[in-house]
């Protein structure tokens, strides 16, 4: 609460009453209420700080708290939205559906309050005399706690077993546009809960699942409605947090001053997803896995398949591509390509040579070639009528493939 120069902390399951933080002493929130105050969430809209999942000497998850305008110390657990307040009175208001409130957020120039297994609500009005909670989306029926997050443009939903976009509802009507999770459907057809962060920089969507070891993550920049291109990766992770985190929150990380996103683990370690250094939980090499759609092929006996690799990036790494196939036969055919360094090989200036790959010069000589796509070949014969293309690598550098080109002929 910027007014103030105070974080409001507020715990999700109730244990511990509101507390601040203003840089220097954690304490208590303080409040007028008679009885502690517990919530769930706080949001500051309007310049009015917004509690909701409330209990102030009774439980009452299905209330939010208003504070008074431009006061955040001030609350009531009397007074609902009358036109005997003043416009700046604090307020409270219960769920049109009575239901426990399951997160705020803002979107759309709207503050939406969420509620479990229940729809979305809007706050409407502009005062403490006429702030009213409307019906915004009612098939929302959120799973889990910390399930939306605003995107930019957008809202996602985690609902179970799928994960929607508030856009493709409003624009759509509940259809197969507003369900960015169709291309993972079959994998997460048994998820009853979500927790969802956003990163702004690198515009991913961090969906954790409540029962599942994985990380399911949105690609921002992929989600294109006209695209076949599936924006989705699964990360799997040697660590031994195995994306069951206690927390995720999104915040300013204080040495690089950019949002990144951070997780808490059961013993109050905070992991920061997307941080330095190239091992997964500090020991194995991060592995890439990706499947391509299915094509089905022309009618032949036998096929001779070429392709080609295009990536950048310095890095010696080896790229298996398996070509999984099914019809008459099924069977795999793998093929390894060798994804080396994108110099030239001179005998003097590459390879394990001083003045590039270990010599203590590397960086000098070979920056110049370090921006540039390179291409690699490969070949292998196939009898099939369907395939599926799997490429697997792995490395604790980044690995920056560009295209991945497939060519066949009939034998």
């Amino acid at each position: 609460f910027i007014l103030d120069d105070i974080a409001i902390i507020t715990d999700l399951e109730k244990l511990t009453v509101v507390k601040q933080w203003n840089g220097s002493a954690f304490d208590d929130f303080t409040h007028n209420l008679s009885s502690p105050l517990y919530a769930k969430y706080c949001r500051v809209n309007n310049e009015r700080a917004i509690f909701g999942n409330v209990t102030s000497g009774t439980a009452t998850p299905h209330v939010i708290l208003a504070s008074a305008l431009s006061d955040d110390n001030t609350l009531t657990i009397a007074n609902r939205p009358s036109s005997s307040l003043s416009a700046a009175d604090p307020f409270y208001i219960p769920t049109p559906d009575l239901k426990p409130i399951n997160g705020l957020e803002k979107a759309f120039g709207q503050f939406l309050i969420s509620t479990n297994k229940g729809r979305l609500h809007v706050l409407s009005g502009s005062d403490a005399t006429d702030f009213a909670l409307e019906s915004f989306y009612d098939g929302s029926a959120l799973a889990g706690d910390e399930a939306m997050a605003n995107i930019g443009n957008d809202l996602i939903l985690g609902l179970p077993n799928r994960i929607e976009t508030l856009s493709g509802t409003l624009n759509y009507g509940d259809v197969e546009n507003d369900d960015v999770s169709r291309w993972i459907k079959p994998l997460i057809e048994n998820v009853t809960s979500w927790t969802i962060a956003y990163d702004r920089t690198t515009q991913k969507i961090f969906c954790f699942p409540a029962d599942q070891t994985n990380l399911w993550v949105l690609h921002k920049s992929v989600m294109n409605a006209e695209s076949k291109l599936s924006p989705w990766s699964k990360w799997v992770t040697a660590h031994s947090l195995g994306f069951q985190p206690t927390c995720v929150m999104t915040m300013i990380d204080p040495v690089t001053n950019l949002e990144s996103v951070f997780m808490g683990g059961s013993a109050g370690q905070i992991y920061k997803i997307d941080g330095t250094g190239g091992m997964d939980g500090g020991t194995a090499d991060i592995a890439m896995n990706r499947r391509s759609m299915l094509y089905r092929l022309p009618a032949a006996k036998i096929f001779d398949y070429t392709g080609s690799v295009i990536y950048r990036k310095q890095y010696a790494e080896d790229l298996t591509i398996t070509y999984e196939r099914g019809g008459i036969t099924t069977d795999d055919e793998t093929v390894t390509v060798p994804l080396s360094a994108a110099s030239p090989a001179i005998a003097v200036y590459n390879g394990s040579s001083y003045y590039n790959g270990t010599g203590s010069g590397a960086a000098y000589y070979n920056s110049g070639f370090e921006g540039r796509l390179t291409k690699r070949d490969y070949s292998l014969p196939g009898l099939a009528d369907f395939i599926q293309i799997k490429t697997e690598t792995s490395g604790s550098v980044d690995i920056e493939i560009h295209e991945l080109q497939l060519n066949f002929r009939a034998a």
